[in-house]
């Protein structure tokens, strides 16, 4: 069973010519996911830190609520 399913899905898709590159598919799918879970993390710190500055500068007046 494994090998008709390497053989029949997973060694064509590797070539290019799978059933719509379920393997290519796949690692771009877990790269794009890795990606936005650093991207969002590293916008998190970037909106931390602005923050801070908005508050702690002397020249920016405080948000009204």
């Amino acid at each position: 069973m494994l090998h008709t399913l390497w053989f029949g899905y997973g060694w064509p898709s590797l070539q290019g010519n799978g059933p719509e590159g379920i393997i290519q598919s796949a690692l771009f799918g877990l790269a794009g996911y890795f990606v936005g879970r650093a991207a969002k993390k590293h916008a998190g710190r970037l909106h931390a830190k602005l923050d801070h500055i908005i508050k702690h500068h002397p020249d920016i007046p405080p948000m009204p609520h």
